[in-house]
């Protein structure tokens, strides 16, 4: 027996679990603001969210800041090396502890200077000494679960959701089958001090990342540089997964990728919510980037970034051209103009395009991560 219709919380037609029978996910998911807080609870405070880098809290002390939709938080390496991460906001009075990423020997307030360990653990109270039912030994700071994804660390504020690692089960052996020379690679430019911001919805972003049928027609450049007409897609849990072959041709692109260089594809993973993995064709590299909602039609695109040692060559500042001043622009573009379409009072629905050897043509990945995301949306569980 097949499964039945997704039902979603509103009364627009359902998504069916046969693609090719389905409508998309409609719009008022994409611009209603009651959705857009309904989201907070269901989905981002029960997910694994793309923290940072094991190279911004290599040495005790180092921390590194992070927000989760409204809620602030911070990650830190203690005295033992081990990463650790908590809300930032003091036990006191809930002031913050830390700004941006640096590094600290404690903890220490800056409104009333209470301090911390570097387990979160309060070490000094100002103006409790003579408080006789102040006990400082029972205060710390709240923590939230951190686990690893090769050398990248994710978030979650829900203690009752599985494992990342259980999840997503062969996704690091994926990358490193991949990228073999993938403990060789060192941050480069690191994490993006201004991130790109999309004047759209957080979901028409992931779904422009995850289908490549509008990339023939919208990125002709990026169509050049790699052979969208192989692409293969693959949906399996939490993790989504596209791939195809350099095209080793010249044409108008800025980057042509020789083909003596290592890499000859490009592999983008998704994992639920909206985490971006991608390696590119060219010199060894990889780059996470996590999909962070601001406002109902505002989102920000976190960025980190990793290569080989030594100087960039020729063939990165071609490959950076292609991603900054073509791939990226159009991006950006033609997610804004999806928002707009989003509100027209004549539209609520779409069909996808689906083709049984999912390829370029192929929506499936978006039907998956719909279906993903109504449930979610009505149960409140990230369980896979």
């Amino acid at each position: 027996m097949s499964p039945s219709p997704v039902s979603p919380l509103f009364d627009e037609q359902p998504l069916h679990p046969e693609a090719d029978r389905s409508p998309t996910l409609a719009a008022r998911y994409y611009v209603d603001p009651a959705v857009f807080e309904a989201e907070k609870e269901a989905i981002f405070y029960r997910s694994w969210q793309f923290a940072a880098h094991r190279s911004e809290l290599d040495a005790p002390g180092k921390f590194v800041t992070t927000r989760i939709h409204d809620q602030e938080l911070f990650l830190v390496c203690n005295a033992r090396g081990e990463v650790r991460a908590f809300y930032n906001a003091c036990a006191h009075r809930a002031h913050p502890l830390v700004e941006g990423q640096g590094r600290r020997e404690r903890l220490v307030c800056p409104y009333h200077a209470w301090t911390y360990d570097l387990d979160g653990r309060l070490q000094h109270a100002r103006g409790t000494r003579s408080m006789a039912h102040f006990e400082q030994g029972a205060i710390c700071l709240s923590e939230v679960r951190c686990e690893w994804l090769l050398d990248f660390a994710f978030i979650n504020l829900d203690d009752a959701v599985p494992p990342l690692a259980a999840q997503a089960p062969t996704l690091a052996d994926d990358i490193r089958a991949c990228l073999p020379m993938h403990d060789e690679l060192v941050a480069r430019g690191g994490r993006s001090l201004t991130p790109p911001q999309v004047r759209a919805n957080w979901k028409v972003a992931v779904d422009n990342f995850l289908e490549c049928f509008h990339c023939r027609n919208a990125h002709p450049t990026f169509s050049q540089t790699l052979d969208v007409s192989r692409t293969d897609i693959r949906v399996e849990g939490i993790v989504s997964r596209q791939s195809m072959p350099a095209s080793n041709e010249a044409g108008e692109t800025p980057y042509v990728v020789s083909p003596d260089e290592p890499v000859q594809q490009g592999v983008f993973w998704f994992v639920w919510p909206n985490t971006s993995i991608l390696i590119l064709p060219g010199p060894p590299s990889l780059y996470v980037s996590r999909f962070a909602p601001v406002e109902p039609a505002l989102t920000v695109r976190q960025f980190f970034g990793l290569g080989m040692p030594g100087e960039i060559g020729d063939a990165e500042r071609a490959r950076d051209r292609l991603a900054s001043e073509f791939v990226g622009p159009e991006d950006i573009r033609l997610c804004e103009a999806v928002q707009r379409g989003l509100r027209q009072r004549g539209y609520s629905q779409g069909r996808y395009v689906i083709d049984e050897a999912r390829n370029e043509w192929s929506e499936h990945a978006l039907h998956h991560f719909h279906r993903q995301y109504l449930e979610r949306l009505a149960t409140g569980s990230d369980a896979p």
